[in-house]
């Protein structure tokens, strides 16, 4: 995990700084992360634990398809949030039809149907988070 970040790091993908920020710590723990000089306490436990999960969902995330990411996103809502397919498409404005199409087949719709959506269900996921 520590490798993928180190890796990204290394070849500019993203920086320390970015790292920190989205880690909600700061550059000097995220350099003793990547260069093993750390320790595990209380005040640097999520940081750490982010930084390890987030190298996995760099490295696995984008190796799944559009489609199911946006299906993803749906469950996720459902599930966790408890929210109806009707409540997810009155939330973004969308037939409930097409949301569905997303969910059982999303190869019937158009890619500008999908994108549509998909905008629309990031940004409701995002605030949600």
């Amino acid at each position: 995990m520590k490798n993928i970040l180190l890796e990204l790091v290394e070849n500019d993908k993203i920086s320390i700084e970015s790292l920190a920020r989205i880690s909600k710590s700061n550059d000097i723990e995220v350099k003793n992360y990547l260069d093993d000089k750390y320790e595990i306490n209380q005040d640097n436990l999520q940081a750490i634990s982010f930084l390890n999960q987030f190298g996995v969902f760099i490295e696995e995330g984008f190796k799944v398809d559009a489609d199911s990411r946006i299906k993803a996103i749906i469950e996720v809502m459902m599930l966790d949030y408890k929210l109806s397919l009707e409540q997810i498409s009155l939330l973004i404005n969308t037939d409930i039809k097409i949301v569905e199409e997303i969910l059982y087949s999303p190869h019937n719709l158009s890619a500008e149907s999908k994108y549509e959506v998909a905008i629309k269900l990031y940004f409701l996921f995002y605030i949600m988070k």
